[in-house]
């Protein structure tokens, strides 16, 4: 549908309603970074939403996705060596961990490794 602006609305009103309690909280937080980063291209926002996420959610299932996210935004906004400091950071934090892919339908698809 490509309404990203009010998806990001959606995904912000889930979170004020619900919390970070909320079992579906840490994929909210991480689409939340992605849309506003790919789609909106509101960098100031996906950066927000990614400390959002390393915050609430450490060590979720998308920490290193975010992490990737956040990198990209800090590229996008000009900031070159605080996106390599973030990939820096995210190769110590995860290097020796896999990543789950995840297709367009979110149906887990694979374990890769992190580096």
């Amino acid at each position: 549908m490509k309404r990203y602006v009010d998806a990001a609305k959606s995904y912000e009103a889930f979170v004020n309603k619900y919390g970070f309690k909320n079992v579906w909280s840490d994929d909210v937080v991480a689409n939340l970074v992605g849309v506003y980063l790919d789609h909106v291209r509101d960098f100031p926002a996906a950066l927000r939403w990614s400390k959002i996420y390393r915050e609430k959610f450490p060590m979720g299932h998308m920490a290193q996705h975010v992490s990737f996210y956040e990198a990209r935004a800090l590229k996008e906004s000009g900031k070159i060596p605080e996106a390599q400091a973030t990939l820096n950071e995210a190769i110590t934090r995860f290097g020796d961990s896999m990543v789950p892919i995840y297709d367009s339908e979110d149906t887990f698809v694979d374990l890769v490794p992190f580096v």
